[in-house]
């Protein structure tokens, strides 16, 4: 971190140094901005009459061949700093904040084009393998005029650079499935970012969760990246004092995000020193600063800023205007069309589904198992007569229905909000747009939810003895299965987590048992709550399976079928009202699970 008037020199600077780094990592070369930033201040309200303060006036800068370190007891805005200079806060800053790269202004948005943001938190698709992780973030990031061979060296070039040439074919992996270790884990979220050659490098606590040696190579391996010129600024927590020696400068917050020192790292025990708080011999300086900021009193901590500032502002005064004018919109760089967007989504969702075995299975197994079941209980309902069978004829239908519905949901309720944290990453890095993520998931479920229809009723029709056309039976269960996981797809979408969703799961779901017309007829539901079996994809769905079913009992039962058809109001001329219905329906939940995404990436 250098200070205002950027005398420190780094600790290791040499032409020998760099030059051995750059031979080592020659995708960053010619690549490096600096990084500056004044008057970042940043306030929340808490509710009408509170308000806490984030960060107070921070101001700082990184050069190229810099590796600097943000550290600070929790709460202190160190994350916040890290977000505000990476345009992702979801609060505003105070007027007169001002972030520049090279002297120049910029905003959030362009940015975002010439940095790589490595979160704290590891957001990688887990049945993809390392290369796949890689490439796929050069496919859609680095500009499309580039030729697909180069975008291969670049991503075997990472590879190699990040030593992750052993695990390269590995997934990544999750708790439930078995990949990569957790330091290969964080050098791919690395590698991932760095595959664009981005001009500044901004990390948030690489370092959290890894064992030493892990945090170690890390860090070593940002140091490199660092000597071939790149700007790179991390957030970092308690580190070893060998993890702690790597890093050219260090900037130190205080409570409300109050900079307390911003300097060469070895210049650190000198100041607390000058502070009247050294740190004892064969210590740790990152250990004591840390103690420091967490047990001296509020008004040491805030006589610790002042002095920093008086001290930064004789030496040279905080620049707040910018040498240079704003940078221009001109260097952006264009990603990937909606073509190939679309192309590389499908594929990846494809092979998250192949790879998936035990998800697959136990979807395929649980649907021919609960069918089997039901059709076993209701075996021969078909040709059943009397008041009885049309009974027992109605509620094998209902029970299919039923479980298609949450069949269909579940799945989607327990595996999208996993899966979001990797979109609002992607989304956030310009990988792709809201409108193709949504296409490529559409487009996977299509044949799934088909292939799951039509084991339902290869299981249950024969031995129900049922009488309606299978394939009108097939495609209804399809529309009610897509309508389902769309529904599953909206909460997933909106609320924060899967705990949540399956909570708030049975308020929407529920009281489509109730509108079905198997527990009470519609013409008998009050006429003030009829309206909402119009939002009711289960109800609709039955409307078309007696049709289909009941226009075909056996003559015997004709009359006691009409009579069904005519207490829950469903018509046979209006079979296309009920299809268009489902159609609606399904549309209509998958834009709002689009708003809502975009809406939750965008906060």
């Amino acid at each position: 971190m250098a200070d205002a008037s950027d005398r420190t020199p780094l600790l290791s600077s040499s032409s020998s140094v760099q030059e051995h780094a750059a031979s080592v990592l020659p995708t960053f070369a010619k690549q490096a901005q600096s990084l500056s930033w004044h008057d970042v201040s940043q306030v929340i309200t808490m509710n009408s009459s509170t308000q806490k303060t984030i960060l107070t006036s921070c101001a700082g800068k990184v050069s190229p061949g810099e590796l600097s370190c943000i550290m600070g007891p929790s709460g202190s805005g160190k994350s916040s700093l890290l977000n505000a200079l990476a345009g992702r806060t979801s609060h505003l800053l105070e007027p007169g904040a001002g972030i520049c790269l090279d002297g120049r202004p910029v905003t959030a948005d362009q940015f975002r084009e010439h940095i790589a943001y490595v979160q704290q938190e590891d957001s990688l698709l887990d049945t993809a393998t390392v290369r796949e992780s890689i490439f796929f973030s050069a496919q859609l990031r680095l500009p499309p005029e580039m030729p697909l061979s180069e975008k291969k060296r670049l991503t075997e070039e990472m590879i190699r650079q990040l030593r992750l040439e052993r695990c390269a074919d590995t997934i990544v992996g999750s708790t439930l499935l078995r990949g990569v270790s957790g330091g290969e884990k964080k050098r791919v979220s690395i590698g991932v970012e760095l595959v664009t050659r981005p001009r500044v490098v901004l990390l948030d606590e690489p370092t959290t969760g890894l064992d030493s040696f892990a945090a170690w190579t890390t860090v070593q391996l940002l140091q490199d990246i660092a000597r071939t010129g790149c700007s790179v600024l991390a957030v970092i927590h308690q580190p070893s004092s060998e993890v702690y020696a790597l890093f050219d400068k260090t900037m130190l917050l205080g409570t409300e995000g109050r900079i307390v020192f911003a300097g060469a790292t070895t210049d650190v025990p000198a100041y607390f020193a000058s502070q009247g708080l050294p740190c004892p011999s064969h210590h740790n300086p990152a250990d004591h600063a840390l103690l420091v900021l967490q047990t001296e009193s509020e008004e040491k901590i805030t006589e610790m800023h002042m002095s920093w500032r008086k001290a930064i502002e004789v030496a040279s005064p905080l620049q707040r205007t910018p040498s240079e004018g704003p940078m221009s919109r001109k260097s952006a760089v264009n990603g990937a069309g909606f073509v190939t967007q679309l192309s590389l989504l499908t594929k990846r969702e494809f092979n998250d589904v192949i790879r998936n075995k035990g998800a697959l299975v136990g979807r395929f197994g649980m649907t021919i198992f609960l069918n089997l079941l039901v059709a076993l209980i209701f075996k021969g309902v078909g040709t059943m007569t009397g008041l009885g069978g049309a009974a027992a004829h109605f509620g094998g239908l209902t029970q299919i229905a039923i479980g298609l519905m949450f069949g269909s949901a579940q799945p989607m309720l327990l595996t999208f909000p996993l899966q979001r944290p990797v979109f609002l990453r992607e989304y956030a890095t310009s990988h792709y747009g809201v409108i193709p993520y949504f296409v490529s998931k559409v487009l996977l479920e299509l044949p799934l939810t088909f292939i799951t229809a039509c084991l339902v009723w290869v299981v249950s029709y024969w031995l129900m003895e049922l009488r309606g056309n299978f394939i009108y039976l097939v495609l209804v269960s399809w529309m009610l299965g897509l309508v389902a996981s769309s529904t599953a797809l909206m909460l997933g979408s909106a609320l924060p987590n899967v705990k949540v969703a399956m909570e708030l799961a049975p308020a929407i779901f529920v009281p489509q048992l109730l509108f079905a017309g198997f527990f009470v007829q519609t013409e008998l539901i009050p006429v003030w709550l009829r309206w909402a079996q119009w939002g009711c994809s289960l109800k609709f769905a039955l409307n078309l399976f007696m049709i289909i079913e009941f226009e075909h009992c056996i003559p015997e039962q004709e009359a006691i079928c009409l009579s069904y058809l005519h207490g829950n109001s469903v018509r046979s001329d209006q079979w296309w009202l009920y299809v268009t219905v489902l159609i609606v329906l399904f549309v209509l939940f998958r834009a709002l699970a689009l708003i809502a995404l975009r809406w939750r990436a965008l906060k």
